[in-house]
């Protein structure tokens, strides 16, 4: 189950004697929420990234094939025209494949870049969860032992 920033929000815990100062703990539990909302925000603007650039990929996949039909129409012309209209297709079409490899090789980088992102942050997410829970038994733990504190008194 993930967690939201809504949950965590409005995430209450049972009242104790000598517990926690409930305001704290709530400021505590807003700061927590907003951060996560910012990841979750933050992940979800690089999916988007992603989708353009795949997208985009998509139109210099079409592009190229579309001076290939070009080229293979223009080889079907004849006489001198054929020839000369050979020449520029070629030159074309060898700068269209230069520039559209050198943009998908840029895409795919940056594609790259953005997943290594992503994961990188669902790691530091990950981390921060078993940090935050740890943290939550340890003070739950430190409140069992004051209270066991307390009736042994």
């Amino acid at each position: 189950m993930e967690i939201t920033p809504n949950d965590i929000k409005g995430r209450e815990f049972a009242r104790a004697m000598r517990g926690f100062d409930p305001a704290e703990v709530n400021a505590f539990l807003e700061q927590v929420a907003d951060e996560y909302a910012e990841l979750i925000k933050e992940r979800n603007e690089w999916q988007r990234q992603v989708k353009e650039l795949e997208k985009e990929l998509r139109g210099y996949r079409e592009l190229d094939r579309k001076i290939r039909d070009s080229l293979v129409n223009a080889h079907d012309s004849a006489g001198t025209i054929r020839e000369e209209a050979q020449k520029e297709a070629e030159l074309i079409r060898r700068e269209a494949e230069v520039k559209a490899e050198e943009t998908v090789t840029t895409a795919r980088g940056r594609l790259e870049g953005l997943k290594n992102d992503i994961e990188m942050l669902q790691l530091e997410r990950n981390a921060f969860l078993k940090k935050f829970n740890r943290l939550l038994q340890s003070q739950q733990e430190l409140l069992e032992v004051l209270a066991r504190e307390q009736l042994d008194d």
